[in-house]
């Protein structure tokens, strides 16, 4: 087995919190992060997380997820499309996809609907805020949380109603408009939607075309939601959400200079619909919840591949290169939580995720289309538990055992059909020496699953590759004085079997 070097780091947060009342203090203590197994506020959950509130991102007058992400320690993003597609947490993740499928080292939700690899249509208008999750997320997670979590959760329905009409003019050709509607639609049952457009000709001049919208954006975003709440005992959530992202891509200049040559500027576009069911039923100490989805993504990506026109190049060369995919998912959580116990809760569950994709490649010397179909079927059991061992120290345990059947098959005659077992998990031991510091320990194992390499020029027996998994230890403090809060992290990562995709196409 081949090991990776062990890498040794330390990451520190400050979040300094400007306010002149103390309940600006108090609703920073009252952030709940959701992307875990159970919602905790980011000083109780035991391992380095970054919520970025609504109001910190209309502080900045963010309308899309990478332009938030320089707020959050240890995350990048790869740009070599129109928007943030690819992430990376604590150096660990992809900056590309081409021909090959793709299992992401970092898991990207948008209110439970899994966009992992296609970041693109992380807008955040009527967001209530960004969480980021770093780290092994073997339990929570699986397959796709090597490295980490982000997720997006919209506002819910309000009780009372309430709505907002938000205009956005700019330079560049900057324009938006965005409406929202929120409030009781019948006894017991409650909505909300969010509509936004919002367009830009981009900061790229195109001097071969004389254009100055080559690198343009057309971005569409619709949020809906109908909770309806059954008794005090039940809750059931419907979520419709859909994005139509048609952007321009023409980004690369020879002098880095925003001013291109391309005879034929790329895109990159994604119109993706998606439907969700979460259901809660309590009954006691004990609770059941029920997540389901549906999404369809189609996702088209392009470029000039020479970047220049017909004619600058020696002997002619000029080409294009374009990947039209469509992406299907289908996915069911079942999730049983109890905190009878005397010092203990636990939550236990099953998840279950059926997952299509379908590319086509047209490229400019290649003598037909390239087409492939990826499939995958995954079931997964989980369980974390919290045993509170004092009034002050809490040991926290969780595991997931993942079994994944994949097939692939191409226009080449390429095939594959592995099977996996896959697991992960942690263990964590916390410490609040005070009520205002918590400090923690833990030791997380994540996992990615094999893929393959469909390069024909390669051998057999190394076309395909094994999975990757992440043995991670992380010490921690999370704190507050006054109206400064913080969180302290230093980690301890050893990689194996690393996945290198960075050199294929």
């Amino acid at each position: 087995m081949k090991r990776i070097p062990i890498i040794a780091a330390l990451s520190c947060a400050l979040l300094i919190v400007c306010a002149a009342h103390a309940d600006n203090v108090e609703y920073y203590e009252e952030i709940v992060v959701t992307a875990d197994l159970r919602s905790q506020t980011v000083n109780e959950i035991p391992t380095s997380v970054t919520v970025v509130t609504a109001q910190e991102a209309e502080a900045l007058g963010a309308q899309h997820i990478e332009e938030v992400l320089a707020l959050v320690p240890n995350l990048n993003y790869a740009s070599g499309t129109s928007r943030a597609r690819y992430f990376q947490i604590r150096g660990i993740g992809e900056r590309s996809q081409f021909v090959d499928p793709l299992n992401p080292s970092v898991g990207f939700l948008v209110d439970n609907f899994d966009f992992s690899g296609v970041g693109g249509i992380g807008t955040l208008f009527d967001a209530q805020q960004v969480e980021v999750l770093r780290g092994p997320q073997g339990t929570r997670y699986g397959a796709n949380g090597l490295a980490g979590l982000i997720n997006i959760k919209s506002r819910e329905p309000t009780e009372e109603f309430d709505g907002l009409v938000r205009l956005t003019a700019g330079d560049y050709g900057l324009s938006g408009a965005g409406v929202v509607l929120s409030g009781p639609l019948a006894d017991n049952l409650l909505g909300r939607m969010a509509l936004e457009q919002m367009s830009s000709d981009g900061y790229v001049v195109n001097e071969h075309l004389g254009r100055e919208d080559s690198n343009n954006k057309e971005e569409t975003t619709f949020r809906a939601k109908i909770n309806l709440l059954a008794s005090e005992e039940a809750v059931v959530k419907l979520s419709y959400f859909h994005a139509d992202i048609n952007n321009g891509y023409d980004a690369f200049s020879l002098d880095n200079d925003r001013r291109t040559r391309s005879d034929r500027p790329g895109h990159d576009r994604q119109d993706s619909d998606a439907l969700g069911i979460d259901g809660t039923w309590v009954w006691g100490d004990y609770g059941l919840q029920i997540i389901g989805s549906l999404s369809q993504s189609d996702i088209e990506y392009g470029y000039d591949e020479d970047w220049t026109f017909d004619g600058f190049h020696p002997f002619g060369y000029s080409s294009t290169d374009n990947y039209l995919r469509n992406r299907a998912t289908q996915s069911l959580e079942v999730r049983l939580r109890n905190n009878a116990l005397v010092g203990m809760g636990w939550v236990a569950g099953i998840y279950s995720r059926h997952n299509e994709e379908k590319l086509t490649r047209q490229y400019t010397f290649a003598p037909s289309e390239y087409r492939n179909v990826y499939d995958f079927d995954t079931f997964a059991a989980f369980a974390e538990g919290e045993v509170h061992l004092t009034d002050r120290t809490s040991l926290v345990i969780g595991g997931r055992f993942e079994r994944r059947d994949t097939s692939f098959s191409d226009s080449n005659e390429v095939n594959f059909s592995p099977d996996e077992t896959l697991w992960g998990g942690r263990i964590a031991l916390t410490f609040a020496p005070g009520d205002s510091l918590e400090t923690y320990v833990s030791l997380a194992r994540g996992y990615k699953a094999g893929g393959f390499n469909t390069d024909g020029t390669l051998d057999a027996d190394l076309r395909e590759f094994d999975s990757e998994d992440l043995i991670e230890l992380e010490f921690g403090i999370k704190g507050r004085n006054g109206a400064l809060g913080y969180q302290v992290a230093a980690f301890f990562d050893e990689r194996r079997d690393q996945q290198d995709m960075s050199s294929i196409v």
